[in-house]
């Protein structure tokens, strides 16, 4: 039997410890046995399997298979050892998008009569997980599709259940009332979390943008100053005069990515979209407070890597890996306004000579470049190449 599936590992744990708990000191001296076992692949020795390990098994072969009805039988094959395989359950749904919508609510409440007979202590029992996956997959698909008064009860619920939030219910939450407007419940969720709120660009970014179409700007500037304190890759929303709408949606859906990263600050956007790109009175206030910023705030590294790890291929390919280097840090720049900076250092011109290849026409012709940023790379030693 494999344990590569983590609730078959966590259930061959219970089955240790309540087959040998008696032989140890303590808890933990069973689980650090438990580990060496299962580290020198020994645990099929020490563990039984049961029915839920085999369905789980058979769940993670399924995924695997390419046809169709074979992955079916699978799928099949697995509800019957353990008809509380709800994920099983899922991938067998079909039909257009509303009757998907409505079997998997119908699987959540029959999930959740049998989740009522656990302990009900959140995602640190692993019998309850199943289930907490179950809502929680139906409430992202309830706010995907808009039905945020729904998807904001089933996030509500989970965010209750389980106090470690495992699953990032919160952000989903932020999300909904930055969408529906409602700064009070956003302000108050924000102040409530078990850990500084103001260290986490997920949950600033929706508060910062709600508090700023409910004009309570203020607080809206303090938001900001902490997220520039938070996440150095904010500048990247900067480099034009308008969101940077490839950057978001080529990022926005990535499945991994680093907190306070690049990719958590297209999630963050993604998720409250319908009212970022609704909003053009936003973008500028933001680009003003950036802009606005000492230099040093700013750009507070001189140099910086940024992988887009989790991208999609299209995007990796575009922006796989680049080193930034500060333009404050560029004796040719210097003085050279922002976005200016930004698009020339884009454009590899970061020594004087560089520059010799180009005209000033040719410069002025490209975007963010015009007759102050000409007038200030001559002073900073450029010489163009004539016509």
């Amino acid at each position: 039997m494999s344990f590569g599936n983590d609730d078959n590992i966590f259930r061959a744990l219970q089955q240790f410890i309540d087959q040998h708990g008696d032989e140890f000191e303590s808890i933990e001296k069973a689980v650090e046995t438990f580990m060496s076992f299962y580290n020198n692949g020994e645990l099929e020795n020490e563990i039984e399997s049961t029915p839920e390990m085999e369905s789980a098994e058979l769940f993670e072969l399924s995924m695997s298979i390419g046809d169709e009805k074979q992955r079916k039988a699978l799928l099949r094959e697995a509800i019957e050892l353990w008809p509380e395989n709800w994920n099983a359950h899922l991938e067998l749904i079909e039909g257009s998008l509303v009757e998907q919508i409505e079997q998997i609510r119908k699987l959540e409440i029959t999930a959740f009569h049998k989740w009522e007979e656990t302990d009900q202590v959140g995602w640190i029992n692993y019998e309850e997980r199943p289930y907490l996956r179950l809502k929680f997959m139906l409430a992202v698909i309830l706010f995907k599709q808009g039905l945020l008064e729904e998807a904001l009860e089933h996030f509500e619920n989970l965010y209750e259940i389980d106090e470690m939030d495992s699953l990032g219910a919160r952000y989903y939450i932020m999300s909904i009332y930055c969408r529906t407007y409602d700064f009070e419940s956003a302000y108050e969720l924000f102040s409530d979390v078990p850990y500084p709120a103001s260290e986490d660009d997920r949950m600033i970014i929706p508060l910062l943008v709600v508090a700023v179409l409910t004009n309570n700007l203020t607080y809206a500037k303090d938001l900001f100053l902490d997220l520039e304190e938070a996440n150095d890759n904010l500048f990247q929303l900067f480099m034009d005069d308008s969101w940077p709408m490839d950057l978001i949606l080529g990022f926005g859906e990535v499945d991994h990515f680093q907190m306070n990263s690049f990719e958590s600050i297209a999630v963050a956007l993604n998720d409250i979209l319908p009212v970022v790109v609704s909003s053009e009175y936003l973008f500028d206030w933001m680009l003003e407070e950036y802009e606005a910023a000492e230099p040093h705030e700013r750009v507070n590294v001189n140099e910086k890597v940024i992988s887009f790890t989790g991208a999609s291929k299209q995007y990796r390919a575009q922006t796989n890996q680049f080193t930034y280097k500060s333009y404050l840090e560029i004796p040719v720049l210097a003085d050279v306004v922002h976005n200016a900076a930004v698009t020339l250092q884009e454009m590899g011109l970061v020594k004087v000579e560089d520059f010799s290849a180009y005209t000033e026409k040719e410069l002025l012709a490209i975007k963010h470049i015009g007759p102050q940023t000409i007038k200030q790379l001559k002073a900073n030693g450029v010489k163009f190449k004539k016509k």
